[in-house]
């Protein structure tokens, strides 16, 4: 078996495996390329995960009659992807959403199940060995594509319809601690990390379109902040661009087109460069907080907006607020009663929804 991971061999683990921090919104993707080697017609491909140097990605695919992890490689980043391999051949049915860590020795995974699993191996050039299941506290329904800190002490895990952070109770063991806050964006998707935590990647919804997007936080344990989108006319706005991951620096990202069902899914690759012109680039999105307050909003705009409009509206899609808001100005909403709205931010060119609770 260890001679199908041959290739592993020649190709050292990188010393961004030690974690660099990710570049900032100066980066400008091109147009996202179609993966061949690992793209079929007989079933779709997603949860991609991407090594340090963008040599090595483990991702979802159809191999008959069950979704299993998969995995491929190149020699560098001008090379073609090889023949992807199942690293977890002591499991049996599905296997989903991998996650590894920094050097590539463990492995966590669910199953149809919904499972969350761990397995180890002695060497990248190894297959994985038994997996161990996880004790999950408090979180039940369809668990998917856990993600997890350097230090193993957090992971995200897409619930059912949304993502959730869990806390590490024990070695194998991750107790409920709530939902990611993904800053009011709207049909939001599930989460990747970056190497170091710091990054949260993710699909949501900009101007109706599915898009990359990604948050930011100082550090670990911190909650996220920041808010960038992937703006551009590269990602064509026919499809969902969904679950999006990248290397170290950030110059390669993998992303999953989408039409609507699991078999329409693809992985695509596009790269970044500090290069103006060439495409994609990562903007920054209003935010609207706190998430749930009681009485005062302030919304926070991206330095190309001005004065903007500022529309609320109820479960029923009544309209009970509109006024004209700039940067970190607070807006009053007591007397709107406890429950959940939609604010869209409105300015010349840009349309942006977001969720917003109101809890007295």
């Amino acid at each position: 078996m260890a001679s199908r991971y041959a290739l592993s061999l020649l190709i050292a683990l990188p010393t961004s495996a030690l974690l660099q921090a990710q570049v900032g919104t100066s980066l400008e993707y091109n147009g996202p390329q179609a993966i061949s080697a690992v793209n079929t017609e007989t079933g779709g491909e997603g949860y991609p995960w991407l090594s340090g140097d963008g040599l090595r990605m483990y991702y979802a695919g159809r191999v008959a009659p069950d979704i299993r992890i998969l995995y491929t490689e190149r020699m560098d980043l001008s090379s073609a992807w090889s023949t992807p391999i199942d690293p977890l051949p002591l499991e049996s049915g599905e296997t989903s959403g991998a996650w590894l860590s920094a050097d590539e020795l463990t492995i966590w995974f669910t199953t149809a199940s919904n499972q969350v699993r761990r397995a180890q191996r002695m060497s990248t050039a190894d297959p994985f060995g038994a997996a161990v299941t996880l004790a999950i506290t408090g979180a039940s329904g369809t668990l998917r594509c856990p993600s997890l800190t350097p230090n193993e002490t957090e992971m995200i895990l897409w619930r059912t319809n949304a993502c959730i952070t869990l806390q590490r109770t024990g070695q194998d063991s991750y107790s409920y601690v709530g939902p990611l806050d993904v800053l009011g964006t709207s049909n939001a998707t599930t989460c990747r990390l970056s190497a170091d935590g710091l990054y949260a990647y993710f699909s949501a919804s900009y101007n109706n379109v599915q898009r990359p997007h990604r948050m930011h936080r100082a550090s670990l344990g911190e909650a996220f902040t920041d808010l960038e989108y992937l703006s551009g006319a590269d990602f064509d706005p026919a499809y969902k661009w969904l679950q999006p991951h990248v290397n170290d620096d950030a110059t390669v990202l993998m992303v999953v087109r989408s039409v609507s069902l699991w078999p329409d899914n693809d992985i695509y690759e596009t790269r970044g460069s500090t290069a103006a012109g060439i495409g994609a680039l990562w903007a920054d999105v209003p935010v609207i907080g706190p998430v749930p307050t009681n009485d005062m909003l302030t919304i926070r705009l991206p330095k190309t907006h001005g004065l903007v409009n500022l529309r609320l509206f109820d479960s029923l899609g009544n309209e009970v607020l509109r006024t004209r808001v700039n940067d970190n100005m607070p807006v009053d909403v007591s007397v709107l009663a406890s429950g959940s709205y939609l604010a869209e931010i409105q300015s010349a060119g840009s349309r942006h929804v977001s969720r917003v609770v109101i809890a007295h």
